[in-house]
């Protein structure tokens, strides 16, 4: 039941970030921002529902890793809640490190149109999700000495 628990939440974390970089990497995704050098042709409607999609997201894996650390496991198994936890928990952090770029970039942006003349191309702000094999391996093995035990 615990290792079923925890591999099902490990497949479902899985699809929700392979979800974000389809839809990060999808032509639509970079179209409603418009070209570059020409502001007005950005499609803020396309904006604001590019931004609630991610948001969306967001939500998804703060309630999946609130379902990890919630659980209740027999004490022998928190060893795998706890990883489980830490693993739930990367890509909200690539989340808080993208929302802290992007706040500086608009402050940035007041500098830079007060300051500059004529067009400035400043470097994309990236929502990156990184991860870490060797706690996706523990946390596998884990689950599966878990299912071993049964």
């Amino acid at each position: 039941m615990v290792a079923h628990f925890f591999a099902d939440r490990m497949s479902e974390l899985s699809e929700i970030v392979e979800q974000v970089d389809d839809f990060m990497l999808s032509p639509a995704f970079g179209e409603v921002f418009g070209d570059p050098h020409d502001g007005d042709s950005a499609d803020a409607d396309g904006v604001v529902h590019t931004a609630n999609r991610l948001m969306d997201y967001h939500d998804r894996l703060l309630r999946l890793s609130e379902r990890c650390r919630g659980v209740t496991v027999p004490h022998s198994y928190g060893e795998l809640q706890r990883d489980a936890g830490q693993l739930m928990v990367i890509p909200l952090e690539g989340y808080t490190t993208f929302i802290d770029d992007f706040i500086g970039r608009v402050t940035e942006m007041h500098d830079v149109a007060r300051y500059a003349p004529g067009d400035v191309q400043l470097d994309p702000v990236m929502l990156s999700i990184t991860d870490d094999d060797e706690l996706i391996s523990r946390v596998g093995r884990q689950i599966s000495r878990v299912a071993r035990e049964g």
